[in-house]
């Protein structure tokens, strides 16, 4: 924060992470205002994401991961610096965020009940016997089943629109909503009845919006303090303190709403059995001038709450939250990374949950990649470890990768990625691993990706040659020795650096679940991985949860990875090495058939690559034509300086920017427009210099100075060699 004496400085852009839904953007709209009214020069942008959460609509969130799946993808690009800034509304929010991002700002709180909305009846109590209740919460469902037994409940997903157009197609007879989302959008007239926190108290932090930041940014929590309401935040966190202190998640019917009465803070929670045969009730007050004392108001009413139970409701729930009991494959490959596994799996009929065990983010510095993609030519050979690797130097990558440069990958998923951006046969050289032999299955690691160099190029042919290599910032280096011990001349560069995850509450909950007895097998991907796991275990999972994890099975498609995990303390060893065999030759089959598929692709799609990658070329031409020609007259300038500043000869410098006029006459852009009309001005103010030529003035001086030796002796009558340098600047 600035202190008082020092000006706040306005940002000169910012940018707010979005859901996309209409109600969402309506609130990042609505703090964007609110930011344009302070900063009235700032130009703010709002990034508009599609979220787990909006794209899974068949299953209830308690099934797919919790609310969390709402703001997840908007920390991503907080995290990666797409956005300063992300709006969620906070009862969507998980009480532990991830590390490195922090609420900076809590706005102050619209309408927190909930809302009776129906187009056939006043109320929930009007209701015929069976009618169909719609929502999204266990929380409602919880306090429908239990004042109202003779009404059905059903799962409602999706953005408030959706749920508006499922009741009016007649799927519902009554849904029930947060009144604050249907006032925002203009939709006040659709509400039938306010349900006071009587009837149905309200979920923690309801109606009330949340602004999420990167905790470094110091300045960004000082542009948004003036949008934080303090009274609010308390009241908020008292709440959020309570579902904390249980563990409550998606799986939990949880409520907790706290108002103020004057300077006192009433609040009141409760937590039921789904089927609402058990309300536990607790309620607190206190006078907090400190969030301190405010989350400390939360946790003595939670502490309440477990007293009467409130634990063994929540442990029930979480351990038994999915009836049916198949088996789950945990995906702990980073975010992006598991699309493709995680479809087949569903496909095949197996619950799915992803744990990623790295997150992958874009290097801070990225000088290194730039300057060697700008000088590809340079090298024999350039290597991308992973798709990763060339998703995240694709923003550097050429137009049109010289033909001459062969690339090494390590297996299809990097051909696919390179693919994308334009890179493939036949108008560039790829090297992956393949089939050598009938009986021997295909791998994907640097070894194979070795022998696959050697037998396309030699890997004696790259001797004093430059390779490089576009990775990470760490990985093994196996591979570089071995192109090394063949005399390369290596260079590597990081595109993308790792970092531990934090999962979160809702994710935790989820393991527990497992390692409690559900049936599940963890799907390894790197040694990086095994041990992330291991250090996530050992801060966040009691000793008995870390043994059940150790004795776990777990599925790795490689031997280094199976020796990461027993080194580790996985002592499943049987299932561990059979997994893994099992998992390998799924991998190679799929690999061999991925990449015929790929070969057949190319020689289908050879036309049209071929064609695309020429009308890309003659795009960039077009649009780079201008920067070609004001990179060589900022040659020429150089150039032009260069010869001013050592002979002072200005006649010569004349005719040398009469050039580059000649050339700039040649382009309509703006830039050069520009470029020229600053050159016409350095012409006239050159034509006006007087002419002095330095090389001949330096000539004369050496000719003076030669004369020292001749000079009089002490004592002899002397002539000051100040004398004689003003004649020679005269005679100049």
């Amino acid at each position: 924060m600035p202190s008082k004496s020092t000006p706040l400085r306005a940002p000169s852009t910012l940018v707010i992470a979005s859901r996309q839904s209409r109600l969402a953007l309506w609130q990042a709209q609505y703090v964007s205002d609110a930011l344009q009214k302070l900063y009235p020069a700032t130009k703010i942008e709002i990034l508009g994401m599609t979220t787990r959460g909006d794209q899974i609509l068949d299953r209830t969130l308690s099934k797919v991961g919790g609310k969390s799946l709402f703001v997840k993808e908007l920390e991503y690009a907080l995290a990666d610096g797409r956005a300063h800034l992300a709006v969620h509304s906070l009862k969507d929010v998980p009480m532990l965020l991830p590390k490195g991002l922090k609420l900076a700002a809590i706005l102050e709180r619209a309408d927190p009940r909930d809302a009776f909305v129906s187009p056939y009846y006043e109320s929930l109590a009007a209701l015929p016997a069976g009618s169909v209740v719609g929502t999204s919460s266990l929380r409602r469902e919880a306090m429908v089943r239990a004042r109202y037994p003779h009404l059905k409940v059903r799962p409602l997903r999706g953005n408030l629109d959706t749920r508006l157009n499922k009741l009016d197609a007649g799927e519902y007879a009554a849904i029930i909503v947060a009144a604050a989302g249907l006032i925002r959008l203009d939709l006040s007239e659709r509400i039938r009845l306010v349900l006071e926190p009587s009837e149905s108290l309200p979920a923690a932090g309801q109606g009330a919006l949340g602004i999420e930041i990167c905790a470094a940014r110091a300045d960004v929590e000082a542009w948004l303090a003036p949008l934080h309401h303090h009274r609010t935040a308390f009241a908020v966190e008292a709440e959020r303190a309570v579902s904390g202190s249980l563990g409550g998640s998606c799986d939990v019917p949880l409520a907790a709403f706290a108002q103020w009465q004057g300077e006192l803070l009433y609040l009141e929670a409760k937590v039921a059995t789904p089927d609402g045969g058990r309300v536990l009730c607790a309620q607190g007050e206190a006078t907090p001038s400190t969030l301190a004392q405010a989350l400390a108001l939360g946790q003595s009413v939670a502490a309440e709450l477990g007293r009467q139970g409130a634990h063994e409701i929540v442990q029930a729930l979480s351990s038994h939250a999915a009836p049916a009991m198949k088996r789950t494959a945990v995906l702990t490959g980073s975010r992006g990374q598991s699309v493709s596994l995680l479809q087949a799996l569903t496909v095949a009929g197996m619950e799915t949950f992803e744990f990623p065990l790295i997150e992958i983010f874009s290097t801070n510095d990225q000088t290194l990649l730039v300057k060697a993609f700008a000088a590809l030519k340079h090298y024999a050979l350039v290597i991308f470890v992973s798709p990763a690797a060339i998703e995240f130097a694709s923003a550097h990558l050429p137009l049109q990768w010289p033909a001459t440069v062969p690339i090494g990958v390590v297996g299809p998923g990097s051909v696919r990625a390179l693919k994308q951006y334009g890179i493939a046969a036949p108008l560039q050289r790829v090297i992956a691993p393949h089939q050598r032999s009938a009986d021997q299955a295909v791998r994907y690691d640097s070894e194979a990706l070795a022998a696959a160099l050697d037998q396309t190029l030699g890997l004696a042919s790259l001797n004093r040659r430059s390779v490089l290599i576009v990775r990470g910032d760490s990985g093994r280096e196996w591979l570089a020795d071995t192109l090394r011990a063949e005399g390369a001349q290596i260079e590597v560069v990081s595109a993308y650096r790792r970092a531990l995850p934090v999962p979160t509450l809702a994710q935790w909950t989820r393991v527990r679940a497992l390692l409690a007895g559900e049936p599940h097998a963890w799907l390894l991907t790197s040694s990086q991985g095994v041990r992330n796991l291991e250090r996530l275990a050992q801060a966040h999972l009691t000793e008995a949860e870390q043994s059940a994890l150790k004795r776990s099975p777990m599925i790795v498609p490689h031997a280094r990875i199976a020796e990461s995990a027993a080194a580790a303390g996985f002592t499943n060893e049987r299932a561990l090495i059979e997994a893994g065999i099992k998992s390998q030759q799924a991998l190679d089959t799929l690999g061999q058939m991925q990449m015929q598929l790929l070969q057949l692709t190319d020689k289908l799609d050879e036309t049209q690559t071929r064609q695309q990658a020429l009308e890309r070329l003659s795009q960039k031409l077009t649009q780079s034509r201008d920067d070609w020609m004001l990179a060589e007259v900022e040659q020429t300038l150089a150039f032009a300086n260069e010869q001013l500043q050592l002979t002072g000869n200005a006649q010569r410098v004349l005719v040398t920017l009469r050039h580059a006029d000649m050339q700039l006459a040649a382009s309509t852009s703006p830039r050069a427009l520009a470029v020229r009309k600053a050159l016409g001005r350095d012409l006239e103010a050159l034509k006006a210099t007087p002419q002095i030529d330095l090389m001949g003035l330096a000539l004369k001086l050496d000719a003076v100075l030669a004369l020292v030796d001749r000079l009089p002796l002490a004592g002899e009558a002397a002539v000051p060699l100040s004398k004689l340098l003003p004649t020679l600047r005269y005679q100049v």
